[in-house]
């Protein structure tokens, strides 16, 4: 293959790999909605399809670094230019994706510290009625007055 068509095959990969980028882009947005709406019942098949989605640009990472590596250092350098547009739209995209990632990782651990304070008050709120069994009360002042 020549090295024109190689560069050519790379920036192929790399546009197929930006539309993979935006559509795990969409997928977050959605599970960011899931989880400020706190309508979990979704968020398992939302997980899933983004997980499809970074597997599926795994692979097309490593296509593109078999084809890099198959060029010699003047046609890698012309191909960096060549795609360096491209490459930069995918970095953006990228710190976007991270940015919305760590912004739902912080959402559902503020769900998960108010879940567990919920457990606690319950567990609480069970103790302090075992202190009212039925022994207790038989001998109380008032259970006898009754």
């Amino acid at each position: 293959m020549k090295a024109d068509d190689k560069s050519e095959q790379i920036l192929a990969l790399l546009k197929q790999e930006f539309l993979y980028y935006e559509k795990l882009k969409f997928f977050l947005e959605e599970q960011k909605k899931i989880i400020e709406n706190k309508t979990l019942k979704n968020l398992m098949e939302i997980i899933q399809e983004k997980e499809k989605y970074q597997q599926n640009i795994c692979e097309l990472d490593e296509q593109i670094t078999v084809e890099l590596d198959g060029l010699d250092n003047s046609k890698r350098n012309e191909c960096i230019s060549l795609t360096n547009d491209i490459r930069e739209k995918i970095e953006s995209l990228i710190l976007s994706i991270i940015s919305q990632e760590n912004y739902c990782q912080d959402l559902m651990q503020k769900e998960k510290v108010e879940i567990h304070g919920k457990i606690s008050n319950l567990r609480q709120g069970k103790n302090v009625i075992k202190g009212y069994n039925s022994s207790f009360l038989k001998n109380s002042f008032i259970s006898k007055k009754l």
